[in-house]
């Protein structure tokens, strides 16, 4: 059976971070073939709605541009593992590239309200931050379960999915991490 896991990094929050790092290695570990994408030219901040939507565009349009010659036709199973602006990337990629639904499912870690506009039917889990300063977690809740994901919202978290609690972020990357071994499976 081939397995592929594809990290989509967020704006300020890539690949080399703690939650990536034990999500790629975790992937490796249970036979999954990994693309891991970054980034170039991303501005250091997006304030605004229309900015965050500029980030998100400029990020789809790079990681088409990094999977354009992947075969996702050859995979048995699939899974997208974003952040942030990454997850609208991560969405609008599926829905446009019309990816199997029964094959592909989504990780999305503090997803933008956007990402729920370009769902395509697959499965997947949402984890936010109830003090996600970026976005509204209300609307990302309220989107999430609209389109059947599982949701896990991290009490006192930020969009970084910290609360400023060592001990507590650290048991919520653990916990995240534990969930994401299950959704790998063996």
């Amino acid at each position: 059976m081939k397995k592929l896991a594809v990290m989509i990094p967020g704006m300020g929050y890539g690949t080399n971070q703690p939650l990536f790092e034990a999500s790629e290695r975790l992937a490796k570990q249970k036979g999954y073939e990994v693309v891991s994408l970054s980034y170039t030219g991303m501005p250091k901040s997006a304030e605004t709605e229309e900015e965050k939507a500029a980030v998100a565009e400029k990020a789809y349009t790079q990681v088409e541009k990094a999977l354009e010659k992947v075969d996702f036709g050859a995979y048995d199973e699939i899974l997208f593992i974003s952040k942030s602006v990454g997850t609208v990337a991560a969405a609008k990629y599926a829905e446009k590239k019309k990816l199997d639904s029964e094959k592909l499912r989504q990780v999305f870690y503090t997803p933008l309200k956007q990402t729920f506009d370009h769902y395509s039917g697959e499965k997947g889990v949402v984890y936010y931050g109830t003090k996600d300063p970026w976005t509204d977690p209300t609307i990302i809740r309220e989107g999430g379960q609209k389109n059947g994901f599982t949701m896990r919202p991290i009490d006192h978290a930020t969009h970084s999915l910290e609360s400023g609690n060592v001990i507590r972020d650290l048991t919520n990357l653990l916990e995240m991490v534990k969930e994401l071994s299950v959704i790998l499976g063996d």
